[in-house]
């Protein structure tokens, strides 16, 4: 073998190697960022479940406030870092929606909790009987 096919093959060697640990650290990459994302989802699921938790067993006056709801449920149930907690009222004035939105990545969690769904009083479309 001469010195420059030598040469030729040891930048053959290298190049492959630096190919293949660009490709390893990209899947190292990936995989935390897969990992981080399915945990992030993980923890909004857990506040979305414990929010509606505390939304089904608190006792609400009609018409509902979602500001005072909102106010109670922030007291009851601190917030994880990272992660923001909305009750906003519906256009309809029917129930409120509840959003949980991780800052970070932009997951979202909604859900419309009703007053009459909810239990918390009778629907405003009922008629008296």
């Amino acid at each position: 073998m001469t010195l420059a096919e030598v040469l030729v093959a040891g930048v053959i060697v290298s190049s492959s190697c630096c190919a293949s640990l660009q490709v390893w650290s990209q899947t190292v990459q990936t995989t935390q960022a897969a990992r981080d994302l399915v945990q992030t989802g993980e923890l909004l699921e857990l506040q979305w479940m414990l929010s509606r938790r505390w939304l089904a067993a608190v006792e609400v006056r009609c018409p509902v406030d979602s500001f005072a709801l909102e106010v109670d449920l922030d007291e009851a149930l601190p917030l994880e870092a990272g992660i923001s907690r909305r009750l906003v009222m519906d256009h309809s004035l029917e129930g409120v929606w509840l959003t949980l939105e991780h800052n970070a990545t932009g997951l979202l969690r909604r859900q419309l909790f009703t007053a009459a769904g909810s239990g918390w009083c009778r629907s405003s479309r009922e008629t008296e009987s």
